[in-house]
């Protein structure tokens, strides 16, 4: 009996990114549901999947990396790699940095459309 020493065929989805609308620190991604984005296959049939890590609480602007695992029945492996970026959307007033020795004030228009910022500064400073 011949044993299978062939690796299954694996490819990751590609490195994203979620942007965030509303103001969080953080936010918690389930890398599972990224399964029916990779693709695995294997000669000797079933394939295995792992993730390292599972799950992560990423902070804004910050990223995780992932390891996906593929195993056969027979124990022969592949890996593969992603990443998961968190950031704001562009252009949400939370995530303006008021300028130093200044304030940020912004408004939205009336049709919530555009979100208009203009920067001061404070008093004795250009």
């Amino acid at each position: 009996m011949r044993t299978d020493e062939t690796p299954p065929q694996l490819n990751c989805p590609q490195s994203y990114v979620v942007e965030l609308i509303d103001k969080l620190d953080s936010y918690e991604v389930n890398f599972n549901e990224t399964r029916r984005r990779i693709n695995v296959s294997d000669a000797s049939g079933e394939v295995f999947i792992t993730y390292n890590p599972e799950r992560a609480v990423i902070r804004v602007g910050d990223f995780e990396n992932v390891t996906i695992t593929a195993t056969d029945k027979f124990g022969n492996r592949a890996t593969c790699f992603f990443q998961v970026i968190v950031q704001a959307t562009s252009c949400v007033d939370w995530e303006l940095t008021r300028p130093a020795n200044g304030d940020l004030n912004c408004l939205l228009s009336e049709d919530k459309e555009v979100l208009q910022c203009m920067a001061t500064c404070s008093k004795g400073f250009r």
